[in-house]
């Protein structure tokens, strides 16, 4: 039986983002308008070199089922001859006559032959395995899509994460400038210490390194994305802070293990593995079996001389063909051994297959649920970090805070704003790739995030 899952996503992905290109026309949008995700995605399916092998490749395997099914159908050839021919013959012709006879002399033969097989088990069976390839293909067409769907998220947010970084970095340095100059003014007045000054110049020494290393990265990432998805995005579309976080649905991790165990792309694949592999063992054993093929044939012969003299012949034959192995060296029951090792091996990569899924929908769902805690927890941390460095700042100024506990605030404040970033991100990518496991990642979950992207006009 034909394994199914679902239609092609590549062609939805390609209509959501004309439509999205579309209405930017309709409303003079400029070329810079900061892209979404789906845009992104979109443009990766057009463009991304990986995933057009695949289709490439997913199209030929489709060939190959036609060939294979091609072999049941009549079998037509044409068959053509010319030859000049030098002839010698002495003896006795049918034991009668004497022969002596040489002649120079044209020959030429035309004639058609037609091959319907009737019984021949191995081609059905070859058939039927060219569908489950073609199934198998789908299936792994569908992992691309998946690999390339989650690679953009994952790039896109990576664009985005470093894009906070960066700012991050500048705004740290900022306020450790600004540090530094009050630090100074009260070293010049005697009022800190020159320990305390030289901490002061070391932190902002080392934030002046860390906004170059965040613009460096930053680069990078932007650049990762153009190579995924085949061009530049100067201005990418943002996450608000206010995002809702929802927990996966289902919220029991069993039900998201049995979709791994029998939904997910590797399971699927596998286990039409196992379906091509037993079809081979049986393949290998009809080998044995006799053929049976129906075949007509009609030719035309014109001679200019030889032993028979100049003639034209014409013949038409129909009939059937029989033919069954007697002995063939052992290469049958080679075949029909080597068929069942196979079959053995595919059975086995199944069995990991399932496992491996299982695990990873495991791990997956709790990554997911535990970011359910994580992204509150952080926000919650950077809400404290900026309060007391508020406050830290504020007894600075009234001579009840030292330097270093102001440039402990600091540090410490952008430490949770990294954190609260990478928090969020990964929650959405922790979702997606739960998702994956499960075998149900589909175009509606990348939407459902760009649904929540922001165009801002400090965007850079």
């Amino acid at each position: 039986m034909m394994l199914t899952r679902r239609l092609p996503r590549w062609g939805v992905a390609l209509f959501a983002s004309m439509l999205i290109h579309g209405a930017a026309s309709a409303q003079s949008a400029p070329s810079s308008a900061p892209a979404g995700l789906i845009q992104v995605y979109g443009d990766a399916l057009k463009n991304n070199a990986a995933f057009r092998a695949r289709l490439a490749q997913f199209e030929a395997i489709n060939q190959v089922h036609e060939q294979a099914r091609g072999q049941l159908l009549p079998q037509i050839g044409l068959r053509a001859t010319y030859d000049y021919v030098h002839e010698e013959i002495q003896g006795q012709y049918f034991g009668i006559v004497d022969v002596d006879n040489e002649d120079d002399f044209d020959r030429s033969l035309i004639g058609v032959q037609l091959t319907q097989p009737l019984y021949r088990p191995e081609l059905l069976i070859s058939r039927d395995q060219a569908e489950l390839a073609r199934t198998q293909a789908r299936f792994q067409l569908d992992t691309e899509e998946d690999a390339l769907l989650l690679a953009v998220a994952e790039t896109y947010f990576a664009v985005l994460s470093a894009q906070d970084l960066s700012a991050f970095a500048k705004a740290e340095r900022e306020a450790l400038a600004r540090q530094l100059e009050q630090v100074q003014t009260r070293h010049a007045a005697g009022l800190v210490t020159d320990a305390d000054l030289r901490a002061a110049e070391s932190q902002q020494a080392n934030a002046e390194v860390g906004a170059l290393e965040a613009e460096t990265g930053l680069q990078a990432a932007h650049a990762t994305l153009e190579l995924i998805a085949g061009k530049p995005y100067p201005r990418l579309k943002t996450l608000p802070e206010g995002m809702v976080l929802t927990r996966p649905e289902p919220a029991r991790m069993g039900d998201w293990v049995e979709r791994a165990r029998t939904q997910s792309l590797a399971v699927l694949s596998a286990r039409v593995s196992t379906q091509i592999a037993a079809l081979e063992v049986d393949k290998a054993h009809k080998l044995r079996w006799p053929k049976l093929d129906a075949a007509a044939s009609a030719y035309r012969l014109e001679s200019g001389g030889g032993l028979q003299g100049d003639r034209e012949e014409t013949e038409g034959r129909v009939g059937v063909q029989l033919s069954m192995p007697i002995y063939s060296g052992g290469s049958v029951s080679a075949a029909i051994a080597e068929a069942e090792a196979r079959r053995v091996a595919a059975e086995a990569l199944f069995d990991a297959a399932v496992a491996t899924s299982v695990r990873d929908a495991q791990l997956a769902f709790h990554q997911a649920n535990n970011g359910m805690t994580r992204v509150p927890a952080r926000r919650t941390a950077l809400d404290a970090a900026r309060a007391a460095e508020s406050a830290t700042a504020g007894g600075f100024d009234a001579g009840t805070r030292t330097t270093a506990d102001v440039l402990r605030a600091i540090k410490e404040r952008f430490e949770a704003e990294r954190e609260y970033s990478a928090a969020r991100y990964a929650f959405m990518l922790d979702s997606l790739r739960l998702k994956r496991a499960a075998g149900n990642l589909a175009n509606a979950d990348l939407i459902r995030f760009d649904r929540l992207l922001r165009v801002y006009e400090s965007q850079p």
